[in-house]
């Protein structure tokens, strides 16, 4: 029922906070948690509303059912100051969508439902027809909680998945349903659409119907297909193949997944060819973390019986370009 604090350098604990009034652990649990500048964010989603069961195949979340892919949504949002453990802002106005809150210029931005039927829920997991009724894009000031705007908005109703993200070239939201991606644009300053656009899915299991948009250099990556991020065109039809249950993370020049034979797999953005590592293999999600110039992997596969893999932690480093090694070898 708190939210710890670790010191990133030490791992000790430095503090545990108890969730803001009006919500208490007796009726809320800790829902969405990040953290910018001297504040962290949280949320507030009504108890025992998150996913936390995760053994069996029923408990792979790949579903396509409404009822299988219920979204986790929050009743409040909230900002505590990481100085004293004072509450800085609260907000409440509808059913916020966990997947969607975004942070970006010191503004926070999410897609929440004001539908009376769903506020009535006892439950903050949530689907349905109505939840894709009376929606609105809000944006807030991060430090403050002053709502800047708010956009009402109509999207396909995401009932396999609805995720939104806050790129330098607007708001972007996905929503998988029946088949496809439906992917908008909107306005960081206003909140009105700027683009739409629809793509198919590349398979409708094993993740395939559920992948998270990856946005770097201007373009947004989705698979199959890469789309330019001002303009909603399509730019690559298609980028390097997943296999099986993965998603995509992306580095100033290259996308990593679980590529051929489910092997880690590298693709260049601008070559858009592949490198591959033989019986390495990420986790069925995210498993593979770019970090300060170096690729991490921690071990995320050893339960699984699909394959003699190496069920170890890995770290890549750069490797120096051919012309800076002969450079220096003159030099010597």
């Amino acid at each position: 029922d708190r939210c710890w604090e670790v010191n990133a350098a030490t791992g000790h604990r430095r503090a545990a906070h108890k969730m803001p009034a009006p919500y208490s652990s007796a009726t809320h649990d800790w829902g969405y948690v990040a953290q910018d500048g001297d504040l962290f964010y949280g949320s507030a989603v009504k108890r025992n509303s998150s996913y936390t069961a995760f053994f069996g195949g029923g408990m792979w979340y790949d579903k396509r059912e409404p009822k299988s892919a219920a979204k986790v949504c929050s009743e409040g949002v909230f900002a505590i100051n990481k100085t004293n453990d004072k509450l800085a802002w609260n907000y409440s106005g509808g059913a916020v969508l966990n997947p969607t809150i975004s942070i970006r210029d010191n503004k926070i931005f999410f897609v929440e439902s004001r539908n009376p039927d769903i506020l009535k829920q006892a439950t903050g997991r949530l689907h349905g027809p109505n939840l894709w009724k009376d929606q609105f894009l809000v944006a807030l000031d991060a430090y403050t909680g002053k709502k800047l705007w708010e956009q009402p908005i109509d999207t396909a109703d995401g009932t396999v998945v609805f995720y939104m993200m806050a790129t330098e070239h607007g708001l972007v939201i996905e929503s998988s349903t029946n088949g496809k991606f439906h992917l908008y644009n909107h306005d960081l300053k206003t909140g009105k659409q700027q683009w739409e656009t629809v793509n198919n899915w590349p398979s409708a299991d094993h993740s395939g119907h559920m992948q998270h948009p990856v946005a770097i250099n201007g373009r947004l990556f989705l698979e199959p297909s890469a789309f330019d991020l001002k303009t909603g065109k399509k730019v690559i039809n298609q980028i390097g193949k997943r296999s099986g249950c993965h998603t995509y993370v992306g580095t100033k020049d290259a996308l990593i997944y679980r590529g051929n034979g489910r092997q880690i797999a590298m693709w260049g953005q601008e070559t858009q060819k592949t490198t591959t590592w033989n019986r390495l293999r990420p986790s069925c999600w995210l498993s593979v973390v770019p970090a300060a110039g170096m690729l991490l992997v921690p071990e995320g596969g050893g339960g699984c019986s699909c394959g003699g893999w190496m069920e170890t932690s890995l770290a890549f480093r750069p490797r120096a370009q051919a012309k800076e090694t002969k450079k220096s070898k003159e030099q010597e």
